[in-house]
């Protein structure tokens, strides 16, 4: 990656995607800019930043503004490409920072350092903090959460090809409902800080002595997950971070609690390959879901293939077969026996 980190959060209203990109740039030691872009931009143009106050990251009214030759009249847009050449400037000199919203991960794209990540979170989760935070009513909560939502959608799809919250526009999506602002903001600075499986399996397979440490310390994250009465549901080379010798499970985002009394999922979410037969509409999921989606990770680690093309050898192979049963009751029990297994 080189020696300049950018790192690009946005963030649904209400997620504190704020809280946690300016706790991150604290914590790394990096420049943070959100808001406070304008005043710098104002010192450096010699205007009155009040004059912008109004329309940060606001979309431009598109019924009375208009471009001529590149050129807008509308203040939104003008302030927005200010603070795109701004970001530009910064970027161009080398310096590492992190960036609250303003289309960055669409602006510095071009930039080898640059890490992008969408913070959102439960509707009910979000609604509840800015009731608290603003003493408003929860209807009042919701109507100010779906304004603040369009507004940054708005403003984004109208300087972006990629749709605003779109997970396949960024780097990493985390719903920051399921970790807390806390654990949120830890788990984001080990994704930056670290390696992913997918890109260190880019130079090579593990032997069987890094593999195996590598599912153990994944068992260990999903014990603490399945406890809770939750199935991560997501389990792969790219959610899995190297850090040293350790492993570090990331991206909960389609996690979700295990509801027995429902005969299926209700969303189908997991990745194709890794995901098991019963997110797609078999049964519903529980922590064997899990299970079966590390013993494909762990033959991917030791082969580079799916296991249905190409089982692992010996011991690593049955292992293997066993956690990719179609039928969750013939796999391993829970993560602490297939742990032992390893």
């Amino acid at each position: 990656m080189g020696n300049q980190i950018i790192i690009s959060i946005s963030r649904e209203y209400g997620s504190e995607g704020h809280t946690i990109a300016k706790q991150i740039a604290k914590d790394l030691g990096l420049p943070f800019y959100d808001r406070n872009m304008l005043d710098e931009i104002a010192k450096e143009k010699g205007f009155d930043p009040a004059v912008f106050a109004g329309v940060d990251e606001k979309p431009r009214n598109k019924l009375l503004s208009r471009r001529v030759k590149g050129y807008s009249n509308a203040t939104e847009d003008n302030l927005a490409q200010m603070q795109f050449s701004y970001l530009k400037d910064k970027a161009d000199s080398g310096e590492s920072f992190v960036v609250v919203g303003r289309c960055a991960e669409t602006v510095l794209k071009e930039y080898d350092g640059l890490i992008t990540i969408f913070v959102l979170g439960d509707e009910e989760t979000r609604v509840k903090r800015i009731e608290q935070l603003h003493g408003l009513s929860e209807d009042e909560a919701k109507r100010l959460v779906k304004t603040k939502d369009w507004r940054r959608k708005s403003y984004h799809n109208c300087y972006s090809r990629g749709r605003w919250g779109d997970s396949r526009n960024y780097d990493l999506s985390i719903n920051s409902s399921r970790l807390g602002i806390e654990g949120t903001t830890k788990m984001l600075e080990e994704y930056v800080q670290g390696d992913t499986l997918l890109y260190l399996l880019e130079g090579g397979l593990l032997d069987w002595e890094e593999a195996r440490k590598v599912a153990a310390d994944i068992c260990a994250a999903l014990w603490v997950l399945h406890s809770m009465g939750a199935v991560h549901r997501d389990v792969k080379d790219s959610n899995v971070i190297l850090r040293g010798s350790d492993a570090v499970l990331i991206d909960f985002d389609a996690s979700r609690l295990v509801k027995p009394e429902r005969p299926t999922d209700t969303v189908i979410l997991g990745t194709t390959g890794y995901a098991a037969p019963e997110q797609f509409g078999m049964s519903q999921t529980d922590g064997r879901a899990d299970i079966y989606s590390l013993g494909v990770l762990l033959n991917v680690m030791l082969t580079g293939q799916h296991p249905s093309r190409c089982l692992a050898a010996g011991h690593a192979g049955r292992i293997v077969r066993r956690c990719t049963m179609m039928n969750p009751d013939q796999r391993f029990r829970d993560v602490l026996e297939l742990r032992d297994a390893l």
